[in-house]
């Protein structure tokens, strides 16, 4: 999440960084991406970044949760008890994704996604 100034630099930051791993003779390869976001977002690349623990930002990534916190509403809630508005990877939770897409993404009596 950023301002539009700040997608800027950050898409420049990577084009950077994938150019210059490339000419080291690195293979890229599909997720490569992935590494390389991380390698930036870990350093001191972007000095005015706010970096959040999963469970504790605006954003919840859902790849690893072992559980599941929802309002009665459905919503998912983060460690402090706050709604979470962006939800990441909920489509990897194992048989959790059920219960997510059940209460998180249609809601109580919402009409199914199509």
């Amino acid at each position: 999440m950023a301002s539009g100034v700040g997608i800027m630099k950050y898409l420049d930051a990577m084009i950077a960084e994938i150019d210059r791993v490339r000419s080291m003779g690195v293979h890229m390869f599909a997720g490569i991406d992935q590494p390389i976001h991380a390698s930036l977002a870990y350093s001191d690349a972007f000095s005015d970044q706010v970096k959040h623990h999963n469970g504790q930002g605006p954003i919840s990534t859902m790849h690893h949760q072992l559980s599941l916190s929802v309002d009665r509403q459905g919503q998912l809630l983060d460690d402090h008890g706050a709604v979470v508005p962006i939800v990441h990877q909920w489509d990897r939770m194992g048989r959790l994704k059920y219960m997510f897409e059940e209460t998180a993404i249609q809601g109580p009596g919402a009409a199914p996604q199509v």
